[in-house]
């Protein structure tokens, strides 16, 4: 026996911007479940690089579907990590993968498989849908986007989950609309390169996000009276445009407002490698080795070589009254 109790659930039907789509961003504040070992699970299925406005369509099916079959909410995603989809080319992530375990589970996800790309990718979706949806997961409903593929050679689709796996309900999402294109992370990761974040912003629902372990940089910002941070973007993950952003920090679940410099800090350095470098305005903490949550908001400036550390401080002077103006807007207006 299963009792479901659930407490300030989604606000669905709602518009967002000029999303041509009535679920949009669901946010699943409280959910207590008190289940036996056998209750099945409603599976959303996909990639789901970035949690974009179509996916968390899909996230949001998913939690409809748990709660009108009495199911457990399920992802089955990938750990990607150099090895893609061949669907998807040559991909760089838009976030991390822990990153977006952590994102998929605060969104109300209460059961989450991901193995590594490589261990499903030359199996039949006969053998896909028996071992992982089927099986480890125990579907009593299936959610996915209308270009979902599965198996080797990316054979399976819609119709063959319904072939695979009769009797269990399947729910197809259509993909969401911004201006008049699809949301997709392709798109967007186009936007992150280029340096247009808040249209990149408008089409994930929330502000681009990254994290990264906190390393030792070479002690400038600090002797500036700028103490900062430095991130590495994991490797095969994609570096937004080169240049300075207004930013905020999440340490914890504390937000700071923040600016972020991305790229090699050409006025300091030689040829080293793309770093995220943040300072957290009027903030002063050791957090060495661990793992802040960087969002962007807008881009403020391209990155630059200046002429002497002198200059370099009178332009982060600047840097931080745009930002803090930047942030201002964004919360109050």
């Amino acid at each position: 026996m299963y009792n479901i109790h659930i407490s300030a659930f989604c606000i669905l039907n709602s518009a967002l911007n000029n999303c041509q789509l009535s679920i949009v961003n669901c946010q699943l504040t409280s959910v207590v479940l008190i289940i036996s070992d056998n209750i099945g699970s409603a599976v959303a299925l996909g990639l789901f690089d970035g949690l974009h406005l179509g996916h968390r369509a899909v996230l949001a099916r998913a939690i409809e579907c748990s709660v009108k079959y009495r199911l457990v909410p399920a992802v089955m995603t990938f750990i990607v990590n150099g090895s893609a989809p061949d669907s998807k080319g040559k991909m760089e992530q838009i976030m991390s993968d822990n990153l977006k375990s952590q994102m998929i589970r605060e969104f109300g996800i209460k059961k989450l498989l991901t193995p590594h790309f490589d261990q499903i990718r030359n199996m039949s979706p006969e053998d896909f849908a028996g071992e992982y949806i089927m099986g480890r997961l125990g579907a009593g409903a299936i959610v996915c986007g209308a270009d979902f593929r599965f198996g080797r050679n990316a054979a399976g689709d819609a119709d063959t989950l319904r072939r695979l796996c009769g009797g269990v309900a399947i729910d197809i999402v259509e993909p969401v609309l911004q201006d008049g294109d699809v949301i997709s992370s392709t798109r967007i990761r186009r936007l992150i390169a280029a340096g247009n974040i808040e249209n990149a912003n408008r089409l994930l629902g929330y502000d681009y996000t990254f994290d990264g372990l906190v390393i030792r940089g070479n002690g400038v910002g600090r002797r500036l009276g700028l103490p900062t941070i430095n991130q590495r973007f994991p490797s095969g993950n994609l570096i937004p445009k080169y240049g300075v952003y207004a930013s905020q920090v999440n340490i914890s679940g504390k937000i700071y407002a923040g600016i972020t410099n991305i790229g090699v800090k050409p006025t300091v350095t030689r040829d080293g490698d793309p770093l995220a470098e943040t300072y957290i305005i009027d903030q002063n903490m050791d957090l060495y080795n661990t793992n802040p949550r960087i969002s962007l908001q807008r881009f403020i400036r391209e990155e630059r070589r200046f002429n002497s550390v002198d200059e370099l401080r009178a332009a982060i002077a600047k840097d931080i009254v745009v930002s803090r103006q930047i942030i201002s807007n964004h919360y109050f207006h």
